[in-house]
């Protein structure tokens, strides 16, 4: 198994997001999780730290909690960057897309149409 470690000075900012709902076939996943963006603009999935494990009462108590320790433990010279902040922006304007995308109901339909027409085709050939 990795491990990441991340330093506070690495952390520009944390934030709860809505995952993609799952795959079929796919155990329930958490509606809610949590992750830390660095100071490049990546982000970094905090394990453990979602509605599942934690409840839906209490991981916006913790998010906050983990926001205040960020704030406190921040470089006093720090202050917001436009480009980590643009970085940030397109990649969840990027996620936001995919998943209207995904779940939108022209996909699960032509998604749909295809899985038959292989059963169909499947079932005719064998």
């Amino acid at each position: 198994m990795r491990t990441r470690r991340l330093d506070w000075a690495d952390v520009y900012h944390i934030c709860t997001v809505t995952p993609p709902p799952p795959g079929v076939g796919e155990s329930a996943m958490p509606a809610h999780v949590v992750y830390a963006y660095r100071a490049d603009g990546r982000r970094v999935l905090l394990p453990n730290l979602d509605d599942t494990q934690l409840g839906e009462e209490e991981l916006p108590r913790e998010t906050a909690a983990l926001r205040q320790l960020l704030e406190e433990r921040r470089r006093p010279d720090w202050s917001p960057d436009a480009r980590v902040e643009a970085h940030i922006a397109r990649h969840e304007t990027r996620y936001a897309q995919r998943y209207r995308t995904l779940t939108s109901p022209t996909f699960i339909t032509v998604t749909a149409v295809i899985v038959l027409v292989v059963i169909i085709a499947c079932t005719i050939a064998f």
